[in-house]
């Protein structure tokens, strides 16, 4: 006789993940021609009935034979954070693009470190469904709609193992409270020895281990939360000046120099809609 059975594997793991979507753009023109890198995964759905032929994107990083990622009609483009990219979209270029976090713990994106992007012209169904949740007014359902598609496009070039992410976030555990804190006061003056202080280490062993545990130093953990911050604080319209002041920078200039040594592109030039090298 058939009988229930749980689903444990579902159940105490779907709560592991958080997706994050900063920002979700309707791109319909103008022409670009730009290089960037950002602090977050992005996902580009090409509409079906986009024009633009040629409009591609660069993994400027990758080997050669493996860097253009043409946006044809339909496509679905996955380009994980801090990678450096070229964009050349001509002006009848029509897509949805989400910029967006997975996390485990705060701050931790799972598609760091990650070494390319990736294509698939095999989901064209998913496309549309994206296209007919984003027309008319946005209300519950809509949301509900685009964030489905964007969870399973997520889960189209998510790799690894489960037990593996579930071992990287227990040990990620341990760095709760210095995680936390980093949330609740990251600006550009805090310091790897105030970190260490919360776990009772010195410095040198905090840094040794917070490296080791979540592939990055303590100071770079700190730069890419500043550039994802300054990033938010630029797109709601904030002064140059009045970014770096709330960041705990020493002047615009510092800032300046910090935020386009690590996205490619000046602070004063920074629009989602414009992405245009200075």
């Amino acid at each position: 006789m058939p009988q229930h059975k749980h689903l444990h594997w579902f159940e105490h793991n779907q709560g592991l993940f958080k997706v994050i979507c900063h920002y979700c753009v309707d791109v319909d023109g103008p022409e670009i021609h730009s290089r960037n890198a950002m602090p977050w995964s992005r996902l580009f759905l090409v509409g079906a009935h986009s024009g633009g032929t040629g409009s591609r994107v660069t993994d400027i990083a990758a080997p050669a034979g493996r860097r253009a990622f043409p946006l044809a009609p339909g496509a679905v483009v996955f380009m994980p954070p801090g990678r450096l990219l070229g964009f050349d979209f001509h002006a009848d270029m029509r897509m949805i693009a989400f910029h967006f976090r997975l996390e485990t713990i705060p701050g931790h994106d799972v598609f760091t470190g990650a070494t390319g992007c990736a294509l698939r012209s095999d989901r064209r169904e998913l496309v549309a469904m994206a296209y007919e949740a984003i027309r008319g007014e946005g209300d519950l359902e809509r949301v509900m709609r685009l964030r489905g598609v964007l969870t399973l496009l997520i889960a189209e070039f998510l790799k690894g193992d489960l037990a593996g992410l579930q071992r990287r976030h227990e040990s990620h555990h341990r760095f709760l409270e210095v995680l936390q804190h980093i949330e609740a006061n990251c600006r550009a003056d805090l310091r790897s020895a105030e970190l260490a202080g919360l776990m009772g280490l010195s410095r040198e062993h905090f840094t040794r281990e917070f490296r080791a545990q979540l592939g990055k130093a303590p100071k770079e953990f700190i730069a890419d939360r500043l550039v994802e911050r300054a990033c938010a604080r630029l797109l709601a319209g904030e002064a140059v000046g009045e970014v770096a002041r709330a960041l705990g920078f020493a002047s615009p200039f510092y800032f300046s120099r910090f935020f386009k040594a690590r996205t490619g592109i000046a602070p004063s030039r920074f629009d989602l809609g414009r992405l245009s090298p200075a």
